[in-house]
């Protein structure tokens, strides 16, 4: 993201900053053509930090601090199957598995799994890894699926993800 667009942004701005989100978080991207169609599926792997003051319940991470988390990972994943790179959130449905907790890194994985003219579905899952030093497995905290669509007036936004 341009830093310049970073102050207004609500995850690299308001959320952003030590106890919070602690620093911007890292994403990996992919894309490749769909078979059938011949469109472009995207698919990243986030990993962020989140902080102590993230919480709706003491010691335990506000559920829709998880559900931005998952919205801006989706936006990012599947801005590679559309001309503009903008998508809008139509639904996004969480599932939560686990409470997740303060001061943790998390995983967040995401794939787009269909494409139709203006429209893109997103599946991801997002666990935490366990506190440094500690041996054991990842924990699943919430799954979700969005489906996202291209604006028509994409060509009057501002591109996040592309220069």
């Amino acid at each position: 993201m341009n830093p310049s667009l970073r102050p207004a942004h609500f995850v690299a701005g308001s959320l952003a900053g030590p106890e919070k989100v602690t620093v911007p978080p890292y994403m990996w991207t992919a894309a490749e053509k769909l078979k059938d169609s011949g469109r472009w599926a995207g698919r990243v792997i986030s990993v962020f930090h989140i902080g102590k003051q993230m919480c709706g319940h003491p010691g335990f991470v506000h559920g829709g601090l998880l559900s931005v988390m998952f919205d801006e990972a989706f936006a990012r994943c599947v801005s590679a199957s559309f001309p503009s790179g903008l998508g809008m959130t139509a639904n996004l449905n969480v599932d939560f598995r686990k409470p997740a907790v303060p001061d943790r890194l998390y995983v967040l994985r995401a794939d787009t799994v269909n494409v139709e003219g203006r429209k893109a579905w997103v599946e991801g899952s997002l666990s935490s890894l366990p506190p440094s030093g500690e041996e054991s497995d990842p924990v699943m905290v919430a799954e979700a699926r969005a489906l996202f669509v291209e604006p028509k007036f994409a060509e009057s936004m501002v591109p996040l993800y592309r220069d």
